[in-house]
């Protein structure tokens, strides 16, 4: 699970190795992207499902918050040697906007909604073991809103400064009261 260029010599030398990649540019005009790499002996594919986090912006009067070009990729994979076993794979790229933090919450929101009724679609009505891993570029570092809600499942945004929701600046990270639970997953 990566974001890269999309390059053809790369793909061959995966290839080589056993493994298949899949790739999925960036919306706009973008070269880079997100790919899941593995190994086709060990797991076998079901589907792969991107989000684009381009909404329209008259869709639900949804303004220009949510026009970027973001994605995320997923790949909904079983597990060769171990029956009833699912394995997500999901990466991102999010937003790098020190001010914009409301944007990376809403991405990375809609993902793990994603991923939630993904998890319960093989798990509860397919009887199936699932594991969710993610891999990706958040743009935040660990004392940020966002690493704090993907590791605890807790973060109450009123309680948090909004410049410092985004993660890219820590230096002064400043909580006004403590974060409380909002979902766990």
């Amino acid at each position: 699970m990566i974001e890269i260029e999309k390059d053809e010599n790369f793909i061959k030398v995966l290839n080589s190795y056993g493994y298949e990649l899949a790739f999925k540019p960036r919306t706009g005009k973008h070269s880079e992207g997100c790919a899941i790499a593995w190994k086709i002996e060990k797991y076998e594919l079901i589907d792969l499902l991107s989000i684009g986090f381009n909404m329209n912006k008259n869709e639900n009067n949804i303004s220009e918050i949510f026009n970027r070009d973001n994605i995320a990729l997923i790949g909904i994979f079983k597990l060769i040697e171990i029956p009833n076993t699912i394995i997500l794979f999901a990466t991102t790229h999010l937003i790098f906007n020190v001010k914009r933090g409301d944007i990376k919450l809403g991405q990375i929101y809609q993902l793990i909604k994603s991923l939630e009724e993904l998890r319960k679609k093989y798990e509860d009505e397919l009887k199936n073991k699932v594991y969710i891993f993610l891999g990706s570029d958040l743009n935040c570092t660990p004392k940020s809103g966002i690493y704090k809600l993907l590791t605890t499942g807790k973060l109450n945004c009123n309680q948090l400064n909004r410049i410092y929701l985004s993660g890219q600046d820590t230096e002064n990270l400043q909580y006004v009261n403590p974060p409380t639970k909002i979902r766990s997953y």
